[in-house]
Order: structure tokens, then sequence, then C-alpha cells
């Protein structure tokens, strides 16, 4: 069997190679179509699909809290992802009072989470290293941050418990994409001094090359303690620190399940804990768990449906390829009548041929779907340019994976089976 399909492969072969102008019409038409569609779906993949790159994902959870829309709550200032939906305010910041009693009831040996981070964001900073500046978008995070996300520093170390506290030396984590445009991949950079804002800080780390933040589609450049607040964002409240206040919601929390705990049994504790720091009218307010594993859903939100109606629009594309190759067949298929007719006359079932001329379509097919793959990589990385701010690119991971790989296969296979089927049912009809 097998060797009767490598036979097939190679006469197949030997017939496109003998008509040239034919086979790069078609193989171009398929490779348009195919490499729009995959295109689109790697943008899809790293948008909707792609888990963050962290240890264990799929351990992840946000914490998300949801009110009767206008009920007060305690809240003065809110920041960070919120939004109304159904009569109803939601949003994923706390003050970090409440974050601070919810780590600590919540997390270690025994209990529902192995560690719940914090962070905040903080947006475009001023850098100033070696007498040149820049720009970077910075966060605040926990000292837990990273070892309870399992993301390593490349260079150097990440934060531990003393960096986060009131009075500790301003040190910095950068990334391994800041890292690379900025000190262009100097090693020697960890205890090397930066300027924040005008504060002198010390750079202990570069993070692992992949780790971009928990927000796909932006990149984070700079990551600080949560503790100097009011070093690298005395704007929000020059008065106070945001670091006591209770009235002040703006550090957001994912949490890492232990092993085995049921994210609703995790869920009911922190709703619970949750409703104590609220205290009176806390039955108008409730808090919930959201899968993690794809980090922040702002882009999501925002990409989801203009990316699925892309996906149809560029579907048809594929299928006029399909009809157009169709009809390129349908004409070729005049000159190999003769040739039909010689080999049913030699006795070869009617079978063996229509797999002939499957084998070519699926060529065509395969081929077409190769160059698509190429046109897919530079294709999507030329839509998320075009999309993206100049001084800030997008950062999404566009490399092949098995998705990507297993949709453009099903594509290829789709395609050489529909561009195949009504001219082969007229090629034997003829003979």
């Amino acid at each position: 069997m097998i060797e009767t399909i490598l036979q097939d492969v190679r006469y197949g072969l030997r017939t496109l190679a003998k008509t040239p102008g034919f086979t790069i019409v078609a193989v171009l038409s398929l490779a348009l179509g195919i490499g729009t569609n995959s295109a689109i779906f790697t943008l899809i993949d790293a948008v909707l699909l792609k888990m963050l790159p962290v240890k264990n994902p799929q351990e992840l959870v946000l914490l998300e809290w949801s009110s009767i829309k206008g009920q007060p709550m305690g809240a003065r200032y809110l920041s960070g992802n919120n939004r109304e939906e159904r009569g109803r305010d939601i949003g994923t910041s706390f003050s970090y009072p409440m974050c601070q009693q919810m780590r600590a009831r919540a997390t270690g040996n025994g209990q529902a989470f192995s560690g719940i981070v914090a962070f905040a964001g903080v947006g475009n900073m001023n850098l100033l290293s070696n007498g040149e500046g820049g720009r970077a978008f910075a966060q605040m995070v926990s000292a837990n941050y990273f070892s309870t996300l399992g993301v390593r520093a490349a260079i150097g170390r990440t934060f531990v418990e003393s960096d986060d506290r009131p009075g500790a030396a301003p040190v910095c984590v950068i990334s391994d994409r800041y890292w690379s445009r900025r000190f262009g991949g100097d090693r020697s950079l960890a205890g090397k001094a930066i300027a924040i804002e005008g504060i002198p800080f010390t750079i202990v780390g570069v993070t692992q090359p992949e780790f971009f933040g928990l927000q796909p589609g932006l990149a984070i450049d700079v990551s600080v303690p949560l503790a100097l607040q009011r070093l690298v964002a005395p704007r929000w409240d020059p008065q106070a620190s945001f670091l006591t206040a209770t009235d002040h919601w703006w550090v957001a929390m994912m949490g890492r399940l232990n092993p085995g705990v049921p994210a609703r049994q995790a869920g009911a504790l922190l709703d619970t804990l949750f409703k104590q720091e609220l205290g009176t009218g806390s039955q108008a307010a409730s808090l919930e768990l959201v899968p993690g594993s794809q980090g922040l859903d702002q882009l999501r939100g925002r990409y989801s449906r203009p990316l699925w109606i892309l996906m149809g629009m560029v579907a048809l594309v594929l299928l006029i390829a399909c009809a157009n190759v169709a009809n390129l067949l349908l004409a070729r298929a005049t000159g190999r009548r003769r040739e039909i007719g010689v080999r049913l006359s030699l006795g070869a079932p009617r079978s063996r041929l229509i797999r002939q001329l499957l084998t070519e379509s699926l060529l065509l097919a395969s081929i077409g779907g190769i160059l698509g793959l190429a046109l897919a990589w530079w294709g999507s990385r030329l839509l998320v340019t075009f999309l993206s701010h100049p001084d800030n690119p997008t950062p999404l991971n566009l490399s092949p994976d098995v998705r990507i790989l297993a949709f453009t296969a099903a594509a290829c296979v789709v395609t050489g089976l529909l561009s195949a089927w009504r001219p082969h049912s007229a090629r034997l009809a003829w003979t």
C-alpha cells in the first residue's frame, strides 16, 4: 500500500513538472489562500489560545469582584481592568491592605493557594542610564511575583522578600526585550545603576526571554517592588502612601492553586475573606476566580470578535483560490483525456485513477501550504507591526506551534480535496 502511494506521488510530481506554467499558477493561488488563513489563525492563536509562558499556567486564577452597579464598597479610587456588565460593576483592582490580608490567610501549606501575587501597571516612565535617556513601560509587583509564576532570571536574580519592604534599597528587574534593545545584551548588567523618573535604582536581574508579563500584547520593560510606590508613582497621591489606604483600589491579584484544590473551593474561601474585609454592605458584592492561564483578557476582549470576522473573510479567499485551481484543473483535464482512456483500457481500476488524481491535487495543496506557512510568518508579523505603536511594539508570540501546523495541514487537505472534486468527476465522466 505504501509503495503504491509512493508511486502515485512520484508520478504526480513528474506530471506537474511537465506543466510548469499550470503548476506555478495553481501553487501560488493556493499559497495565497492558505497563507492568509494561516496568518490570521496565527494571530488568533497568539491572542486567544496560547497560555502564558510560565510554569503550569493552568494552575493560575485571576481574582475578580462584582457588585450591584452604583453600590459603594468603600473604594474612592479605582484603577485597573474595571467594566460594567449586566447592571453590575466588575473589576480586578483591590486595596493593598486587602491584598495583604488575603495573601496572609489563603496561602501556605494546607491552604488553597501556594502563592498570590499582586501587581499594578505604572505606564511609560523616563529612564536614564549612562547618560542616555528613554521611555520604558513599568509595573510594580509583589516580591513573590516571579517566584510564584515560575519565571526565572536569565541574568542575575528576581525579587526577594527584603526588596519589597518599606525603606528597602530601590531595585528593579528588566525584561529580556528591553535588555536587548536598550543595553545591547550586556551580560554584566546586573548590579548596575539606572535612574527611573530621576530616582537611582539598581538592576538586579533580567527575566527569561519568553516572559512578557501577564497581559498578552503589552510588554513590561521594567518591574519594581510595590513597596516603592511613593518613589515611582508619587503623582497618584503625593500626600499619602497607597500601601496603607483602604479606599484606593489599585492592585490586581493572581493566585496559584495548590495541587488538588478545586477553583470553586478556593473561590469560596476568598469570597468570604473579601466580604469580611468590606464589612457593612458586603452582601452587595462578591468575589470569584476566573482562569488566569492566558493572562489578563484586555487584548482578547478587544480583538476576539474582529479576528473571528477576519477569519471568516479570509476563508472566502481560500474558497476563491480553490475555485480558481478547480478551473485550472478542468482546463488541464482536456489534455489528459487520452491518457486516462489508455490507462482504463489497460485495466487500471477507476479507484486507482481517482487516487492518482487526488494525489496530484494534494501535492499542489501541500506545496502551496509550505509556501503559505512562509507567507503566514511574514504576514502575521506585518499585521502586528501595523497595529502596534512604533515606540512600543505589541509583543505577541507568533512562532508556529502544534495548533498552527495542524491548522495549515488541515487547510492543505481540505483545499486539495475541494480543488479536485469537480474536475476529477468530470475527467472520469468523459471516459
